[in-house]
């Protein structure tokens, strides 16, 4: 082993999360959460949520099947990045539209938008 002495790591605080403008439960009536959405401003991108992940983009509603179910929605754009404690490695996660390439011998199996 390497034998040398080992300092304890301090932790690093936490960036507070200022508290929600609004208390909203998880579950509420679709025509509630409609009429709540309209009177909520939008709030402006980027902005940052838990643990340091940055909503770049909120996307925009889409009605096509696979979109949403009945109880979420899945904005087609949505984009989130996240980078970890030494900025080596960049997390994407976006919604986006999956792209068919017919004659594809990896494409088996896959549904069409």
């Amino acid at each position: 082993g390497g034998g040398g002495s080992k300092t304890p790591r301090t932790p690093k605080p936490k960036s507070e999360m200022p508290p929600p403008e609004a208390k909203i439960p998880d579950v509420i009536p679709r025509g509630e959460a409609a009429a709540t959405a309209r009177l909520t401003p939008p709030k402006p991108t980027p902005f940052e949520v838990a643990e340091g992940a940055v909503v770049v983009s909120l996307g925009q509603v889409d009605a096509r099947p696979g979109f949403h179910d009945p109880t979420h929605v899945y904005p087609l754009g949505y984009r989130t990045e996240w980078s970890n404690e030494g900025a080596t490695a960049k997390f994407i996660s976006e919604i986006a539209e999956h792209e068919h390439h017919h004659g594809d011998k990896n494409d088996k199996g896959r549904d069409k938008p």
